[in-house]
This record gives structure tokens, sequence and C-alpha cells, in this order.
């Protein structure tokens, strides 16, 4: 992953970090948490982070583990400014695309937790990819699912309140609105000429459920 305005964890540190996690037996480890948070702030956010393991890691606890340890660190300085995130170009991939799975659902976490400290999100094409990796895979909650549509769009307004964690958005096109869960509810998602959420709306036999982002806030 690719984050600017930020810090460089290089090569070596990140051998360092892992065998410190490998260590401790793959837990989840607050000290280590810590620890990335303090370099971090130490070294300041003048450089660059090249984290590309928080997402590629191939074990997701490791993944968790920086993840938190970043957002740790700017829970203690809330005036680190804007954060952009995106998966950089290659050769081979030159479109920024978060193509596999590997610690995607901490990294949307992570992601969801930055926009909730203030920070803005260039995650545009994170969401297409998730749906992608979910059809194998299908852990992504309608929570994280409305978090990384809000992100795509740069945080043109706030992320509204969450209607619902426990409902699953299945893997569907971007330009599919409205789908049908298993229980009989429908989510559908209304977003206005800018192509901006208007409103998130869940539909039961019972009672339908709405949330209206707070645009005044944009």
């Amino acid at each position: 992953m690719f984050l600017t305005d930020s810090i460089r964890i290089d090569a070596g540190e990140w051998s360092e970090l892992e065998a410190a996690f490998r260590a401790g037996g793959g837990k989840r480890n607050t000290r280590m948490e810590d620890e990335v948070a303090d370099r971090v702030l130490t070294r300041g956010w003048a450089d660059m982070i090249d984290v590309d393991d928080l997402i590629y890691a191939q074990d997701d606890r490791l993944s968790f583990v920086l993840g938190a340890g970043l957002v740790r660190a700017v829970g203690r300085d809330m005036e680190l400014g804007e954060m952009y995130v995106s998966r950089r170009p290659s050769r081979a991939d030159p479109a920024p695309v978060v193509d596999r799975a590997y610690g995607i659902p901490q990294l949307s976490c992570f992601l969801i937790q930055m926009s909730r400290l203030g920070f803005t999100i260039d995650a545009t094409r994170f969401c297409a990819a998730t749906q992608r990796a979910s059809r194998d895979r299908d852990w992504m909650t309608l929570e994280e699912r409305i978090a990384c549509d809000h992100l795509s769009r740069r945080r043109a307004y706030p992320p509204v309140t969450l209607v619902s964690s426990s409902c699953r958005w299945p893997a569907v096109s971007r330009a599919q609105e409205s789908v049908v869960q298993p229980s009989g509810a429908r989510v559908s998602m209304f977003r206005d000429g800018t192509g901006k959420v208007a409103r998130i709306e869940i539909r039961t036999p019972n009672r339908t459920r709405e949330r209206v982002p707070d645009m005044a806030a944009s």
C-alpha cells in the first residue's frame, strides 16, 4: 500500500516487525502495535510509508497489527493532515487496483477508521476489487461495502451512520443499486444527480429502515 504525506517503513524494518510478530506466536500484540505507532510518530510523516505488506501479507493477523499500529499513530496526533491511500501502478498492472484478497478485511477496517478520524482517503477502485475478492470469500459486511463506496469518492461527505453491520452485500457490479438478501430483506442505495449516495434503505416484510447522509457537513 502507498500512503502519501506519511513515512517509509523500509524492508529491513518490515523484517524486524515480522520477526517480532512470528516470535510472539502470531497473536495480537498491542506492544507491537504501539511500536509501529511510535516509529511513525517519532520519524514524522514528511517521508513516505511503503507497506504493501499491509495488504499482501500472507497472514491477515500480521496485516492487522500494522494497520492497528497506524491507526493508533493517527489517534495520537490529529494534526497529521490528509492521507491518500491507493495501490501503486506497475508495468504489469498500470491501473492502481487492489486486486488480491490478502489483508483486505483489515485494510477495509483501517480505511474506515482513518475516514472517521477525518482523513481524506483515495480508494477509487478499492470497492470493485473487494467485490471481486468476495466472490470466493464473502466476508464483506454492508458496513464495509458502504464505507468503501464512500471512501471511493474522496470523502465528498462524511461517512453516514451505518444502517446495519449484519447484512451481507454479495459480489455485485457497482451499477447495481439494490440487492435482495437470503432473509428477504432488500438493501438499496439511492444516488443523487452527482453520484453521491443520498439515501440507504433496508426493506423487510415488517419495516423499512433508512439513513440520509448529512450533506450539510460536506
